[in-house]
C-alpha cells in the first residue's frame, strides 16, 4: 500500500518485526466465516504512515486496537 510507504505488504500485513499477538476466532467459523486478528506494535515514528495506510485501505481490514475494544463494549 503506497500510502503507508511499505508499513503493510500487499496483503495488508504489517512487518513481521512488529507482531505482538495473533488469534484465530473459532466461533466465527461456527458462524460460517473466518476471522483472525494480528496485533502489531507501531513505533511512534511510523504512526502517521500507518494511519495513512489505514485510512486508504479499501477493504477496511485494519483497525486500531482501542477502537475494537470500544466497539466490543457497546
Amino acid at each position: 500500500m503506497s500510502e503507508s510507504r511499505g508499513s503493510f505488504d500487499f496483503l495488508d500485513t504489517p512487518g513481521w518485526d512488529t507482531w505482538v499477538w495473533y488469534a484465530y476466532d473459532r466461533q466465527a467459523v461456527m458462524r460460517d466465516y473466518t476471522a483472525s486478528y494480528l496485533l502489531a506494535w507501531i513505533p511512534l515514528c511510523l504512526l502517521d504512515l500507518v494511519e495513512a495506510g489505514n485510512e486508504a485501505n479499501p477493504v477496511q481490514c485494519l483497525s486500531w486496537a482501542d477502537e475494537l475494544l470500544f466497539e466490543a463494549q457497546l
